[in-house]
């Protein structure tokens, strides 16, 4: 099997996925109050 860059599902691939999707959500919740508001 290739190796493409970083696996979706190894592990270290998975913590910089939820790092990067925890950085986005907070920069989001950040701009909540400007924007249309979310449930």
């Amino acid at each position: 099997a290739e190796q493409r860059g970083v696996q979706p599902g190894s592990g270290i691939g998975l913590l910089m996925q939820a790092a990067v999707f925890q950085h986005q959500l907070a920069f989001l919740n950040g701009l909540r109050p400007m924007l249309i508001p979310l449930p």
